[in-house]
Parts: structure tokens; sequence; C-alpha cells
């Protein structure tokens, strides 16, 4: 089994956050790191030794966002997740099978939800940070592993939440 680390990027700490935390908390037996811009996790009352939080003060755009998430992740296999999925138990070990098969990174949610080891790299680079808005930085992203011949599972099998808000006020 190899080592995984969870990363969560969001916004900020609000309730459907902590809800994500907890349930990634109850699910995996993995370190989860939390990357926040706004707000100020000392608020948060979780504790559980597995989760840390980490104040976003450089990465800009969704691009530059993930490859901080590389480069603090301190085990080989990051997982980057977003808020919405709620993976279970099975949805980690199948990861775990799958990147173990070879495949270079496992999306069971499309770019919501994925793995691979941080070896990927160096063979088809990081994110391209050129992505300012989000969008395409995922196509760019297969598009690298197919012209270097290299297998992805993708799947969108995890449950998100529905209609969920993140917006204030839920406009």
């Amino acid at each position: 089994k190899n080592d995984y680390t969870i990363m969560l990027p969001v916004l900020d700490i609000r309730d459907l956050t902590l809800e994500c935390i907890n349930h990634l908390a109850r699910q995996s037996k993995f370190d989860i790191i939390v990357i926040y811009d706004n707000g100020d996790h000392s608020e948060v009352k979780i504790d559980d030794p597995k989760i840390k939080f980490i104040k976003n003060k450089t990465a800009k755009g969704l691009s530059s966002l993930w490859n901080m998430c590389i480069r603090e992740c301190p085990t080989e296999y990051v997982i980057i997740a977003s808020w919405r999925p709620r993976p279970l138990k099975y949805h980690f070990e199948l990861m775990d099978t799958k990147l173990s098969e070879g495949y270079a990174v496992v999306a069971l949610c499309t770019m919501h939800f994925f793995a691979f080891s941080k070896h990927l790299t160096t063979i088809i680079g990081w994110f391209d940070e050129g992505f300012k808005k989000g969008q395409y930085e995922d196509s760019d992203y297969w598009n690298r592993m197919y012209v270097n011949d290299l297998g992805f599972y993708v799947s969108d099998e995890l449950y998100e939440q529905p209609q969920v808000s993140m917006w204030r006020d839920g406009k």
C-alpha cells in the first residue's frame, strides 16, 4: 500500500468545509492538509492530529493552488480533493489499486478528487500556472499525459454534494 496525504484547498473554512474535513477523516486513515485562503483556522474545533491547516498566502489560480498542494504534501502520493466529493473507504482503496496497476492518475470525480505520485511532475511537469482563471488546466494536464503515453483512470463514480453553494447567503 502506498502512503498518501489528502490535500484539501478551500476558499475559507465554513460549515460545508468542516463537514467535508470530518467526512474525509472518518473515511480515510490518511493525514489531511487543508489549504485555505480566508479566515482563521484557530477558531475551528477539530481535535484530530491527522488534520493540519496551512494559510495560502501566495497561490493565485487553480493551477497554482494545485502546485502548492504538491509542494506542501509530505508524502510521495497526493490526493487532491475539493470540498464537494464524499469518498468512502472503498474509493481510497480503488485509487491505491489503480495507481499500483500503473495508472499515472486516478480521478474518481474528474478533477474534483484525484490522486497521483509526485514523480509524475518529473515526466509531464507541474500544472501550468498560465491558466489564471480556471478552465483548461485539466485538459492541458490530460493532453500531456496522453503525449507521454501515460494511462489515466477517470470516472465520475463519486458522490458530490448536489446544488450546494459556497457563496455567502446562498447567492
